[in-house]
């Protein structure tokens, strides 16, 4: 019993990191595109005028 109780936490840890990770990663990816956005429209505004 205690194996399992060990092999569940190991396993819940691991997930944790990973969904940090990914976490990190998508609020990284979601930044960069918000980025670019802002300077196309700024761009576009700057066009239109």
């Amino acid at each position: 019993m205690a194996i399992v109780a060990l092999v569940v936490a190991s396993l819940a840890l691991v997930l944790s990191l990973a969904a940090r990770h990914y976490v990190r990663l998508a609020t990284s990816r979601y930044q960069q595109a918000t980025r670019i956005y802002h300077q196309v429209s700024a761009a576009q505004r700057a066009r239109r005028r």
